[in-house]
C-alpha cells in the first residue's frame, strides 16, 4: 500500500517478472505441469475462483524464468492488495491468457517489443500493431527490445482513430541511449496538412530530453 501514491488504482497491470524453481515444469524439476505454462494462472481469491485477465511476455520451462502482466482490479493506498499464483494443474491443456483483457480501454497501444520477428504486436483490442524498419532485436530490461541506429530505423504504428487523439494522455518508454544526440525522437505522432500538428518526445540537446506538442489543434 506503500507504494500506491494518492488515490486507489483500478484496473492495474502489475508486472510479474523472475525466475521461480517451482514454475518450472515437472520434467525440469518443477511444478508446472504443461510445456507452455498454460497452467500458470492468477486469481483475486485463495480459493481461485475468481481469474485474474493476464498476459504472458514469455516463458521459459527449464529455469523457470517469467514475464507476465496481471490486471489487479484495484490496488488500494491503505491495505496492502493480495493476488494468488497457481499453478500444477494437469487438467489445464490450453493457454488461459486473456491479453486485452489486461489492457483497459484507455490503454489506446502496449508494445513490449519482445518479438524476435515483425510486427510490432499491439498488446490492446486496437490492434495498433507497428511495423518495424531496420531495428533490430536485442535484449531489454524487462525482456527483449529492440537497437535503433537513430538514422533512419524506426517502428510506424499507423494512424489509427484511436491513436489519433491528442486529449490528455501518458506516454511511456523504455529507453538505454549509448549516446544522446540533438533531434533523436524517441515518440512521435504527426498529422499532414491543414491544422496539422506534432506530439513528440525528444532529445533537443545532449543532455536534455524535450516532451512537447506543436500545432493549431487539440
Amino acid at each position: 500500500k506503500t507504494k500506491v501514491p494518492n488515490t486507489n488504482q483500478t484496473n492495474f497491470p502489475v508486472l510479474f517478472l523472475g525466475t521461480y524453481t517451482y514454475l518450472r515444469t515437472v520434467a525440469n524439476g518443477g511444478r508446472v505441469t504443461n510445456a507452455s505454462g498454460f497452467d500458470i494462472i492468477f486469481t483475486s481469491d485463495s480459493g481461485g475462483s475468481v481469474k485474474l485477465d493476464h498476459e504472458v511476455e514469455s516463458y521459459t520451462a527449464t529455469t523457470g524464468v517469467v514475464v507476465m502482466w496481471v490486471r489487479v482490479p484495484t490496488v488500494s493506498t491503505s491495505v496492502d492488495t493480495v493476488i494468488y499464483l497457481w499453478y500444477g494443474n494437469s487438467a489445464i491443456s490450453s493457454s488461459q491468457e486473456n491479453i486485452t483483457g489486461v489492457w483497459a480501454s484507455d490503454y489506446k497501444g502496449v508494445w513490449h517489443l519482445h518479438d524476435a520477428a515483425s510486427p510490432a504486436t499491439d498488446s490492446t483490442s486496437n490492434n495498433n500493431d507497428g511495423t518495424i524498419t531496420g531495428a533490430v532485436a536485442a535484449t531489454g530490461q524487462i525482456n527483449g527490445a529492440r537497437d535503433f541506429s537513430g538514422v533512419s530505423q524506426l517502428i510506424d504504428c499507423g494512424s489509427a482513430a484511436s491513436i489519433d487523439d491528442l486529449g490528455p494522455l501518458t506516454a511511456s518508454a523504455w529507453i538505454k541511449p549509448d549516446t544522446l544526440t540533438t533531434g533523436h525522437r524517441i515518440l512521435n505522432k504527426d498529422s499532414a496538412g491543414a491544422g496539422s500538428w506534432i506530439f513528440a518526445i525528444s532529445y533537443t540537446e545532449p543532455t536534455r530530453l524535450q516532451f512537447y506538442k506543436s500545432g493549431s489543434t487539440a
